[in-house]
C-alpha cells in the first residue's frame, strides 16, 4: 500500500518544490525592483534639489550688484545735477530734483567728547545727505567720508551691531566694498581711497544705485 502512495507522495514533494521555486522567483523580483526605483528617485531629487538654484541665483546677484559698461550706456545724466567736493576731491551726478544738504556742520560741537566716537568730526570728515522727496524716508542716499581705512570701524561706523560683508565688485580702477546692514541688499558701499574711507548708505534698488554710483570719480 505504501509503494502505491509513491507516486502521490511524490507528486506532492513535486507541488512543494515548484511552490518554493515559484515564490523564490517572485522575492527576487520583487528584490530587483527596489534598486530599479531607486534612480527614478535620485532623478527627481536632482530635479528638485535647491543647490544649484542658489548657486545661480548668488551668480546672478553678483553680476546684478555690479556696475556694468551696458549700465553706463544705459544712463541718460544730461538732466542731473552734479555735486563736487573740491576738498575731498570727488564729484558725483544725481537726478535733479534730488534736495542735496551738508550735515557735516550738524554734528560740531565745541566739546568732541560729547559726540559718539563715530559722530566725531575728526573721524567723520564729511557727511552729505541726498534726498529724494518722492521717497517716504526721503533720504536716498548719503556719502559719509571717514578718517580711517579700518575696515572695522567703518563697519561699527553707525554704531550698528550686525553688519555682513558681501565682498568687492570692480566699477573701473574702483575697488567698491560691499555690506548689508539689516538685510541681503548692498546698502552700503565703501570704497577706500588716499587713507579714507568714502562710505555711502542708500535706500534705492541695487540697479538706481549703481547708476549714480557709476557717475561717481575722483578728480585729485
Amino acid at each position: 500500500m505504501f509503494k502505491k502512495q509513491l507516486p502521490i507522495i511524490f507528486i506532492g514533494l513535486c507541488a512543494v518544490i515548484a511552490a518554493l521555486v515559484l515564490g523564490w522567483s517572485v522575492f527576487v523580483k520583487e528584490e530587483v525592483v527596489v534598486p530599479v526605483q531607486a534612480p527614478v528617485v535620485g532623478e527627481k531629487v536632482d530635479e528638485t534639489v535647491p543647490d544649484d538654484v542658489v548657486l545661480d541665483d548668488n551668480v546672478s546677484n553678483v553680476e546684478d550688484n555690479s556696475v556694468s559698461e551696458n549700465d553706463d550706456l544705459e544712463i541718460d545724466t544730461s538732466g542731473w545735477k552734479t555735486y563736487k567736493n573740491e576738498k575731498y576731491g570727488y564729484e558725483v551726478k544725481y537726478p535733479e530734483f534730488y534736495l542735496v544738504e551738508d550735515r557735516t556742520k550738524k554734528v560740531v560741537g565745541d566739546d568732541l567728547s560729547m559726540f559718539p566716537w563715530y559722530s566725531r568730526t575728526d573721524f567723520l570728515l564729511n557727511f552729505i545727505e541726498f534726498k529724494n522727496p518722492n521717497l517716504k524716508g526721503k533720504i536716498a542716499f548719503t556719502l559719509q567720508i571717514l578718517n580711517t581705512t579700518d575696515k572695522n570701524k567703518v563697519k561699527s561706523s553707525g554704531g550698528w551691531e550686525f553688519i555682513k560683508e558681501n565682498g568687492i565688485k570692480k566699477r573701473g580702477n574702483l575697488d567698491i566694498y560691499l555690506y548689508s546692514i539689516d538685510s541681503g541688499t548692498n546698502n552700503m558701499q565703501v570704497i577706500f581711497y588716499n587713507g579714507e574711507a568714502y562710505r555711502f548708505l542708500h535706500y534705492l534698488s541695487e540697479k538706481d544705485f549703481n547708476q549714480i554710483l557709476s557717475t561717481f570719480k575722483f578728480i585729485k
